[in-house]
């Protein structure tokens, strides 16, 4: 619904659910976590990383996260992206 909504009035549909009137109105600052391999850092709680596009998330809890912590905090070997996380960029 909303997709149509606002391509009938000339906003292009980018990202996930981000509108922009023209190319250069979209926005820069999530631009990097949807490039296809894309490499960042999350930090904290629950936060997700990704590597050349493959993902890794934090453990939530925060017994989980201490206990994480304590061990070492290994990052744990990841997948290949998969769903939404492999798209290439249109």
């Amino acid at each position: 619904v909303a997709s149509s909504f606002w391509r009938s009035r000339g906003y292009l549909h980018y990202e996930v659910s981000s509108y922009a009137r023209t190319e250069g109105e979209k926005s820069r600052h999530n631009s990097a976590y949807w490039k296809p391999r894309a490499s960042w850092l999350g930090l904290g709680l629950g936060a997700a990383s990704s590597e050349q596009g493959a993902r890794f998330s934090r453990p939530r809890k925060m017994k989980d996260y201490e206990a994480w912590v304590a061990d070492g905090a290994i990052v744990p070997e990841s997948s290949p992206p998969h769903g939404a996380d492999a798209l290439e960029d249109e």
